[in-house]
């Protein structure tokens, strides 16, 4: 994992998230979302499902997009213990301060995707 610094300057932060889910609907999709969070709640709160519907490039596939608020006392340790419970290979965006991060069921070297997720992006 690389080294990464989360917006911590303010007491709620945001974040934004797109999820690209293995389903064939909406309900799917949202459990698959859900299930995102199951050892985080505490970390995040004010969850937005801004979008959850077919994705028009793939069959099966759904795309969920929401915007959320974590708790400026996250950690990036807790960030990362996140991050790694959806996937064990990330890829990194951002010049100086990574700020944006993507995993995907066609990364090279990835061996861990939470069950229903084919994608997901997160701008923090």
């Amino acid at each position: 994992m690389c080294s990464l610094r989360l917006r911590t300057d303010k007491e709620v932060c945001q974040l934004f998230m797109r999820l690209f889910a293995n389903t064939n609907h909406s309900d799917g999709a949202q459990i698959i979302f859900d299930s995102l969070f199951e050892d985080f709640k505490l970390c995040f709160q004010n969850i937005d499902v801004l979008k959850n519907e077919p994705y028009w490039k793939m069959d099966d596939v759904f795309v969920v997009e929401a915007n959320m608020e974590y708790i400026g006392d996250v950690t990036d340790e807790q960030f990362i213990s996140f991050l790694e419970s959806i996937a064990d290979k990330w890829q990194f965006f951002g010049e100086i301060v990574k700020e944006e991060a993507l995993a995907s069921d066609t990364m090279e070297e990835c061996n861990f995707l939470k069950k229903g997720v084919k994608m997901i992006n997160i701008i923090y």
